[in-house]
């Protein structure tokens, strides 16, 4: 007997990019990081967040935002820059 997978599940979960998807999005990765590397030339950690629905995330992100030097950049597809650095 056959499992069939369930249509609603598979599409629910996020699946990564494929190597074709990578590599069309490096070379914009590397241009806006080399664009836009004076806005990050002192940032000396990067730390990225992730985390499920009503999971706490948030509030975490909010506790951490509060201090003087820490930056939370909320849906900010700040990715494509650091990749670039």
């Amino acid at each position: 007997m056959k499992i069939k997978p369930n249509k609603s599940l598979k599409s629910a979960l996020w699946t990564f990019p494929s190597a074709l998807d990578f590599a069309r999005q490096y070379p914009f990765s590397q241009i806006n990081g080399f664009k836009n590397r004076k806005h990050f030339k002192d940032v000396e950690t990067y730390c990225m967040t992730i985390g499920c629905s009503r999971s706490g995330k948030s509030l975490i992100c909010s506790l951490l935002d509060a201090h003087s030097e820490i930056i939370i950049a909320d849906e900010l597809n700040t990715i494509h820059y650091i990749y670039g650095r």
